[in-house]
């Protein structure tokens, strides 16, 4: 391992400042920011990221029982694969959300949801079908991680932590070891992320489970009232705030939107991908039309750019 002084070099100059301003005088927090830079490549989009949600107060803090039951991979390395809160401000959801939103939202942002979950993790499926004899039963969302090779179940509540969800949670991972895992792979893990965790329930259900299981709380700001029945601006209104090309097709008026705003105000990709906190690679893909933003990705490249957005009631 470089010494401190070597790794802080390794490092682009940005990246450094960016640091250095939000740690302040804070060495240990610093350090974390530069070894995790260096270990997983961040841009600097990512590591903007990862600084505005304050990666370092939350990496490894679920509630575990990985050190007794995963003596293979070690309990510390598995428990770093973990974070107590989830950051889900990338989602866009009404004040009443269910369960069934929360997912859908999670995996409509899949590529954000999965830097939020941490290296390693590969999405495997939604409502992932398990069989269990006669019977079949269907995990929330199925990953591999290829840092601890291993399964990996997860499974999301919007309510606070009952005992019995760890009973579930439990048997999906049974089922997927005796299904999916193969002679390499190490035993498959259980993640439950809830809107809420009683630690005293947390630590007796978990002490009580011979499965590898965690579990962590969630937290979601950006929620809108319950009369905004419109999820996007409409084609009008931005063709009324930006030029746009007659004859464009209908499907590709946002990408052109976007861009056309973005060079109007001599923003480059980058700058609008940092303020944005996402990839750049992704706001290429948008402007390009390759893909199409989220309500959530939206608002906040809206925002960065100036333009308006009405959600109608």
């Amino acid at each position: 391992m470089p010494r401190v002084g070597e790794q802080i070099f390794m490092i682009p100059w940005n990246h450094i400042k960016y640091i250095l301003d939000k740690c302040g005088g804070n060495q240990a927090k610093a350090l974390f920011y530069v070894r995790e830079t260096i270990k997983n490549n961040w841009s600097r989009a990512v590591l903007l990221n990862f600084l505005g949600t304050g990666l370092y107060e939350r990496k490894g803090k679920a509630l575990t029982n990985f050190e007794s039951t995963l003596p293979n991979i070690g309990g510390d390395l598995a428990r770093q694969m973990t974070k107590d809160p989830y950051n889900f401000d990338f989602l866009v959801l009404r004040k009443e959300y269910d369960e069934k939103e929360l997912k859908s939202a999670l995996i409509a942002s899949i590529e954000r949801f999965l830097l939020e979950l941490g290296k390693g993790f590969a999405y495997m499926g939604r409502e992932y079908r398990l069989d269990l004899g006669e019977e079949e039963e269907f995990c929330d969302m199925l990953f591999y991680n290829t840092v601890a090779h291993a399964y990996v179940v997860v499974e999301v509540k919007v309510e606070k932590l009952k005992p019995a969800d760890l009973g579930q949670l439990g048997t999906y991972v049974v089922a997927v070891d005796h299904t999916l895992r193969g002679e390499s792979d190490n035993k498959t893990i259980g993640l439950l992320i809830c809107r809420d965790e009683n630690e005293t329930t947390a630590r007796y259900a978990l002490e009580s489970s011979s499965q590898p299981l965690g579990i962590s709380s969630y937290e979601l700001s950006a929620l809108v009232p319950e009369e905004f029945k419109g999820s996007l601006p409409t084609i009008e209104e931005l063709e009324r705030e930006i030029d746009v090309p007659e004859g464009l097709p209908l499907e590709n008026i946002y990408s052109e939107a976007i861009k056309a705003r973005r060079n109007e105000i001599g923003m480059t990709q980058q700058e609008l991908a940092d303020i944005c906190k996402m990839p750049q690679p992704s706001i290429a893909r948008i402007e390009s039309g390759a893909s199409s933003p989220n309500l959530s990705t939206l608002l906040k490249i809206c925002e960065a750019l100036g333009l308006k957005i009405k959600i109608e009631s």
